[in-house]
Parts: C-alpha cells; structure tokens; sequence
C-alpha cells in the first residue's frame, strides 16, 4: 500500500564559484497525481519568499512493486 499523501520538495539552487549558493526557488509537489496515474509530465512553479520566481519541468513515473 503506497501512501498517496506524501509529497515531494523540489528546491533550484544557484551555484556560485566564490560566495554562498543562492536559493532561486523551491516547490513542493502533491505525488498523488503521480501514484495515482504513474506518470506525471508538468511545469511547477518555484516560489522564494511568497514570490514567483520560475518555473521548473518535471517528467515523474511512479512504478509500484
């Protein structure tokens, strides 16, 4: 039995070569779509601090055992 309430937290980094990483945005994503149909293909926006900073494209198959 899976549980389908589970969800996925998606964070964008920037990686910079002299300084600290900046957060660009993060997303958490309901997987019941994903369990429920196996296969996901979506654009999810990425928000930091309440603010729309992008998107990011997602392609997810779940496969049971």
């Amino acid at each position: 039995n899976v549980d389908s309430s589970k969800k996925l937290k998606v964070q964008v980094w920037d990686e910079d070569k002299v300084g600290k990483d900046v957060l660009i945005g993060e997303d958490e994503i309901d997987l019941s779509e994903v369990i429920s149909k196996n296969h996901v293909d979506a654009w999810f926006n990425l928000t930091n601090d309440s603010k729309s900073t992008g998107e990011i494209h997602l392609i997810m198959e779940f496969t049971p055992k």
